[in-house]
């Protein structure tokens, strides 16, 4: 049976049309977690001038997709199909090398061309791609009535990883119909630094966005087309421009997945080169290791050459990457990276380890975060927010919406429940590198949501950087205190006190003589106080606070005890002055206060 002119064919993509967004995705995800960066010498560079014979096409396009090269195989493979579509595991190797690929309109051709004719069911995972598939693009019907038939498909039930499978995505399906499009007004904004290739790793600091672009060529390359390199770029999102981080960029090198230290002396980031090839694919592998760099003392931007982390950490023949610096849940310092070393999952799988650092040049053995934030399947893009001690993620081993979600989770004695950020953060596509600013005012994250509208509508995802301003809050924290000072000039904590306003519905927590409302109604600019406690007088006051800030508030309240003295003293006529004689009392005046049908009275009793 041969394909030419088939509706299968006429929606195929040249790869002429998918070298930016596609073909520099591919780094990303190698990156991510694939072993082999996906770029095609096709035309003239691989396969030789001529029409390829089937054999030849197939043993490379095999020899591709078994190294994870997917691009190249997906290509070799197309060709393959429209020498002869009878063969039926060259298309099914087309349609998984595309979905890898993320050229998702010919993957899914793929996959219902399989579907039609593989009538002895030869591959059984082609109906569950394509439920997997309806759920990315979140086509939930779709997905439910291929997952109901899989239910109840007895080969599917008797092959422990299709039934694995199945289970997830049902758990995934049944999440996404959950969590429907909840008509959040807060919608991510695609930033206009974006660009037609990808772009990564955004961090906010310092009055700038960091973040990445897969998209500098080598310079003077042999292979065609030239493979491209990823550059730190920085924006302060006021304008449109953006500026290369030359004092950090290495020529001919990607550098990336910037991380700060808190006092912004030291970054930590990955270095990715090519190895030296002999002019085959192999030479599109990528190597990346985690380095780091000190700032030098007294300089505004100045910093010392890259010095690489241990072998222990950068352990050969695995991928290091996606640094971040945080804590761990002792509180100690520590870098958190990604890699597929002895992951809990099955073997080229991404899981988040640490290792602490002992002192600015010391590291101790990696250690796996281990469950709940591992699973059996990727993690990664880890971020680590100080102010709230929250590490973020990106996972497909967790439930989802559909491809990788962003999850969030603190990193306790205990640590806490694993919780997904959901709409509109995540969607049904892939939603990856999520970063928080300090004062969580915005966020950014990278996602594939939306397709780069090309020949195919929705065959290619593109990787673009979004921004999502965190609603406006107010807070305000009202703090009791003795007006008296105390030996030592200041003023006692009063830590049994009760405070009472009306501040809409605004989360209340006390600690000590400490008041805290969190998102208190932003329509309130004055607020009436009543505070007392035992012992003391009540007090009531007017404050105003401003909206969208953290407001403090102050109260002193006065005791009902007053401590005096009092004396005797005899006019003195030679002096003209009033000589004290000895005391009467030296006690107290408790003042007593009485209320009764409005009407108040005060009683002084000496005691």
């Amino acid at each position: 049976m041969n394909l030419k002119g088939s509706k299968f064919l006429k929606l195929t993509l040249s790869w002429k049309h998918i070298t930016r967004k596609t073909l520099v995705y591919c780094l990303f995800f190698f990156i991510v977690g694939n072993p082999l960066l996906l770029f095609s010498q096709y035309d003239s560079n691989f396969i030789g001038k001529g029409v390829p014979s089937l054999k030849s096409l197939e043993k490379k396009a095999n020899a591709a997709f078994d190294g994870g090269d997917y691009y190249t195989a997906y290509n070799l493979f197309e060709k393959a199909v429209k020498i002869d579509g009878t063969k039926l595991s060259n298309l099914f190797r087309l349609a998984e090398a595309a979905r890898n690929s993320r050229t998702f309109g010919l993957a899914r051709d793929a996959y219902k061309l399989l579907l039609e004719l593989d009538t002895i069911n030869k591959f059984p995972f082609t109906k569950m791609r394509l439920a997997e598939m309806a759920i990315n693009k979140g086509d939930t019907s779709t997905a439910e009535n291929l997952l109901r038939e899989l239910e109840v498909d007895s080969n599917v039930l008797a092959n422990s990883e299709l039934k694995k499978l199945l289970d997830r995505n049902l758990e995934n399906l049944e999440f996404s119909l959950s969590n429907p499009q909840s008509g959040n007004p807060n919608v991510p904004l695609k930033l206009s630094i974006n660009t037609e290739w990808a772009e990564i790793n955004p961090i906010w600091r310092n009055g700038n966005l960091y973040y990445n672009t897969l998209a500098f060529p080598k310079e003077k390359d042999t292979v065609n087309p030239p493979r491209k390199y990823s550059k730190v770029l920085f924006t302060d999102l006021k304008t449109d421009s953006t500026t290369e981080w030359r004092k950090i960029n290495i020529p001919d090198t990607s550098v990336a997945h910037i991380t700060f230290t808190p006092d912004s002396n030291r970054i930590y980031f990955t270095i990715c080169d090519y190895p030296k090839g002999d002019g085959n694919t192999t030479k599109a592998i990528l190597d990346c290791q985690l380095y780091y760099r000190d700032k030098i003392p007294g300089t505004l931007d100045e910093w010392n050459s890259p010095i690489k982390l241990p072998a222990n950490i950068n352990q050969p023949n695995f991928t290091s990457t996606h640094p971040t610096y945080g804590l761990n849940n002792l509180e100690e310092p520590v870098l958190f990276f990604v890699t597929n070393r002895n992951a809990l999952g099955k073997k080229g799988d991404m899981d988040i380890w640490y290792t602490k650092i002992l002192d600015n040049t010391t590291f101790s053995n990696p250690i796996n975060l281990g469950t709940p934030v591992n699973t059996a399947y990727n993690e990664i893009t880890p971020f680590y927010h100080f102010p709230s001690k929250t590490l973020f993620f990106s996972s497909d081993g967790h439930e989802s919406l559909g491809g990788y979600d962003i999850y969030k989770v603190r990193l306790t004695d205990t640590t806490e429940a694993i919780e997904n950020l959901k709409q509109p953060y995540n969607s049904s596509s892939d939603d990856r590198y999520y970063s928080l600013s300090d004062e969580e005012d915005r966020s950014f994250f990278v996602t594939n949501r939306f397709s780069c509208n090309l020949e195919n509508i929705d065959s290619v995802g593109c990787d673009d950087i979004y921004e999502l301003k965190a609603p406006c809050r107010t807070n305000l924290v009202v703090l009791l205190f003795d007006e008296a000072k105390n030996d030592m000039g200041e003023h006692d904590p009063i830590t049994n006190g009760r405070i009472q306003l009306e501040i809409g519905d605004a989360t209340f927590e006390q600690e000590g003589n400490k008041f805290k409302y969190a998102n208190v109604d932003t329509s309130i600019e004055l607020l009436n106080i009543d505070a007392e406690a035992g012992g003391y007088f009540l007090k009531n006051i007017e404050e105003s606070i401003q909206q969208c800030k953290n407001n403090e508030i102050k109260i002193f309240l006065c005791k009902k005890e007053l401590h005096i003295s009092i004396y005797k003293k005899e006019y003195n006529e030679a002096t003209d002055s009033w000589n004290e004689i000895d005391d009467l009392l030296d006690g107290a005046i408790k003042i007593k206060h009485h209320s009764k049908d409005k009407d108040t009275s005060i009683y002084l009793t000496i005691l």
